[in-house]
């Protein structure tokens, strides 16, 4: 069995690289070839993950642009081996990290029975404390907020006073460790949800502002979006969305306090926050305003980002914030014969494993360091940054 791994030993000299998980240092010297558990202490916390499943029964086909192929009844099979991964690897918690069924369910087949038919394979999995599911366009496209509240638990943790419900939170499962949860449709266009019709209105405010085809035809139409947009520009379009105001207000007090109490955040986001973790197309509308509250905080305090939305996976590591944003392949690239799922370790020493059966179906990597074991996994290791100058790292 081939073992996939690399282990960024020390943060000096990192490069950020694209669509590739190029945590490589200057000096072949800097590259560890042992990112074994045992070598960095027992996992404090395992997570089982995985991003835009968008299960569809229907054949396999595109995206809305026909542009990229889409596995559709693959991504529900992967499921099945999915689920007896995490119960063989004994994980505490499954983060859903977006996109769980796909916009076509609403059209061409039921988006309820879709949904059941995921959740299902899903529940042949149970750690012990459950399953974060993060809201993503395609949640969107079949359901209001209320309705996923209901299904998915998407407002599952704290942070916010009695009775204020929100899609953004935290929990603090093990000490010196907060997840924090965001939602990046608090402002969308996506949904003309009552509940959100506030969100609605910004929405639209920020792409008339930011995109000149975003005309309301246009919109609905789906066609031209991307016409005389460049770079990160090219977020500007219905399918992704903004944290607002509030929410990023919440996310700096929420830094604060796990600063203050010597916490650990790790940070979900269905859609991405650096635009060096994608191709620019699946940025947050804000992303720039979320970097800058992450880099406020002292250094380290937020280490690792997860996300999904862009299907091909990225990898970018920001120097400023100490923080490696991770995103994640679809189980669409690969259908049958994929294994886009997996594992991160949270260990005591202060490094994250990310562990799969085929981790180059995970992760997307530009340079590993490979060695063959009896092992029936491949992992990647990112090492938290250290809070002190000369502390020590993974």
């Amino acid at each position: 069995m081939m073992r996939t791994l690399l282990c960024a030993s020390s943060m000096a000299g990192v490069r950020t690289a694209h669509h590739g998980l190029s945590a490589s240092a200057e000096s072949q010297d800097e590259v560890s070839a042992a990112p074994t558990a045992q070598s960095g202490g027992k996992p404090i916390l395992r997570l089982g993950v995985i991003a835009d499943i968008q299960h569809c029964n229907i054949p396999d086909g595109t995206n809305f642009a026909k542009t990229i192929s889409r596995k559709y009844r693959g991504s529900l099979a992967m499921l099945d081996r999915a689920t007896d991964y995490w119960n063989d690897q004994k994980v505490d918690l499954v983060l859903q990290l977006g996109d769980i069924i796909d916009g076509k369910c609403r059209i061409q087949t039921d988006s309820e029975t879709d949904l059941a038919s995921v959740l299902s394979k899903l529940s042949r999995s149970n750690p012990a404390l459950g399953f974060v599911h993060l809201i993503g366009n395609h949640e969107l496209y079949n359901f209001n907020r209320a309705q996923l509240r209901e299904r998915l638990d998407t407002a599952r943790g704290g942070g916010h006073p009695q009775g204020t419900v929100r899609e953004f939170y935290h929990l603090r499962p093990v000490k010196g460790l907060r997840l924090v949860v965001l939602d990046p449709y608090f402002d969308s266009v996506i949904e003309k949800d009552p509940e959100n019709s506030d969100g609605w209105a910004r929405g639209a405010k920020i792409l008339q502002a930011n995109n000149p085809n975003m005309t309301p035809e246009a919109m609905q139409r789906g066609a031209g979006w991307f016409d005389g947009m460049q770079g990160p520009a090219r977020r500007f379009v219905p399918f992704n969305g903004g944290y607002g105001a509030e929410q990023l207000g919440w996310l700096e007090k929420e830094l604060d306090e796990a600063a203050r109490t010597g916490e650990r955040v790790v940070l979900m986001s269905h859609v991405i926050l650096h635009p060096g973790a994608c191709d620019g197309t699946t940025l947050a509308w804000d992303y720039q305003a979320a970097l800058e509250v992450i880099a406020k905080a002292p250094r380290g305090t937020v280490p690792l980002v997860l996300a999904g939305h862009d299907h091909q996976g990225g990898y970018a590591w920001d120097e400023s914030s100490g923080t490696h944003h991770l995103t994640l392949q679809s189980p669409l690239n690969h259908g049958l014969q994929g294994d886009c799922y997996g594992c991160i370790d949270i260990l005591e020493s202060g490094c994250f494993v990310v562990r799969g059966p085929n981790i180059a179906h995970l992760v997307k990597s530009e340079r590993f360091v490979s060695e063959t074991d009896d092992s029936q996994t491949s992992s990647v290791r990112l090492s938290f940054p250290s809070l002190v100058a000369g502390g020590p790292t993974c």
